[in-house]
């Protein structure tokens, strides 16, 4: 689910929470830009840690809700943020 993905990402003190939020994220950009028509284009030298803080402001603002699976969020969010040209 998202908001257990949020909690992931915004975990400061756990090295292995912080790993599954990036590896998520992740991976999500490399399938991403393996379609035909991408969703959202995320530079190719963009630290992955640039899209954990948007998923986590994301929540933090309300603007997903809770419920929300772990992938519609991360897509929404990742849409938003780095739109293709």
């Amino acid at each position: 689910d998202g908001y257990e993905l949020f909690i992931q990402c915004d975990s400061d003190n756990s090295a292995f929470n912080q790993g599954v939020c990036l590896g998520y994220l992740g991976a999500l950009v490399d399938l991403e830009a393996a379609t035909a028509e991408p969703d959202f284009c995320v530079p190719a030298d963009e630290p992955l840690s640039v899209l954990q803080r948007a998923y986590v402001a994301a929540f933090q603002s309300g603007g997903i809700p809770r419920g929300t699976s772990a992938t519609a969020a991360a897509l929404q969010i990742l849409a938003a943020a780095f739109p293709c040209q």
